[in-house]
């Protein structure tokens, strides 16, 4: 097989010399042509490239990345290698805000995974199983997307995982931890209302019934309030009139007008009384001449 490969490379290599008008056949010997084949022999690890793959086709923002991942021309920006020289594993993957939407594919065969970052992207659906049973991983960045449901028994119980995932709100780190419930995966299940609303709305109940009370207090002492200067200052007013009313009748025309009055029964009085002395006057001049 080698052989053939040789010769085949040879019968090249003197077309491509042709073709360029030399009639100077190169010189290649069986050292050189096995070097060449070992060096079409290099890339990064076939489990790599294939997980690569899905998270390309999944994500069209990272189909630009084309070549070798590890030994190619172009550098992928958003992944880490080992320096081995011949078949180098992808150790890193960096996709932190890449704005990256939907949910993540199986890229299982990526074992030599130590750090993933998939946070400040919009991806969603339920965290995959498989990312807890990574042998080599060692910190997980799912923070502030919208994952859904439950974290994975093979993530909770991977003592040797970190995990970030907050900014998810509909994703449950634990049981006992759940705030909402995604019903796409739980039809039958309730979203759960969060302790501190519950708390709030018991709190602001129990302290109606005080609020009112204080109110409807506060209400009739100021009426009674009310009513006691309403009553003080009618009984004001009234002495105010009765002082006035007596001024009248002794200093104002009223009082002048019932003094005359009084004057003239006086007088009519006296006219009386001297009418009747001039008649018994009379009386005794009558007498007397007699």
């Amino acid at each position: 097989m080698a052989n053939h490969f040789v010769l085949l490379l040879s019968a090249l290599s003197v077309l491509s010399a042709l073709a360029n008008g030399s009639i100077f056949t190169p010189a290649i010997n069986a050292k050189k042509v096995s070097h060449v084949s070992h060096a079409v022999m290099q890339g990064t690890n076939p489990n790599d490239v294939k997980g690569l793959a899905a998270l390309q086709s999944q994500f069209s923002l990272l189909q630009s990345w084309t070549g070798d991942p590890c030994l190619g021309l172009i550098t992928w920006l958003w992944i880490q290698c080992t320096s081995d020289p011949t078949t180098p594993r992808v150790t890193s993957l960096d996709l932190g805000s890449y704005g990256l939407v939907g949910s993540l594919p199986d890229f299982s065969s990526m074992d030599a995974l130590q750090t993933i970052d998939f946070s400040y992207n919009l991806l969603n659906g339920p965290v995959p199983d498989f990312l807890g049973t990574l042998p080599n991983l060692q910190e997980l960045n799912l923070a502030n997307n919208d994952f859904q449901g439950k974290l994975p028994a093979s993530i909770l119980k991977n003592n040797n995982l970190t995990i970030v995932v907050s900014g998810n709100t509909n994703l449950c780190a634990s049981d006992n931890s759940c705030q909402t419930t995604n019903t796409n995966n739980k039809p039958n299940s309730t979203p759960q209302t969060p302790s501190y609303s519950s708390t709030s709305n018991n709190g602001s109940s129990s302290k109606l019934p005080a609020i009112l009370g204080a109110s409807i207090s506060i209400f009739l002492v100021f009426w009674v309030i009310v009513g006691i200067v309403a009553i003080l200052h009618h009984k004001r007013k009234s002495a105010a009139v009765a002082i006035l009313g007596a001024g009248s009748i002794n200093g104002t025309p009223q009082g002048a007008a019932m003094n005359a009055q009084m004057t003239d029964h006086k007088g009519e009085a006296v006219a009386n009384e001297q009418v009747m002395m001039d008649q018994q006057g009379h009386e005794n001049e009558n007498r007397n001449a007699c």
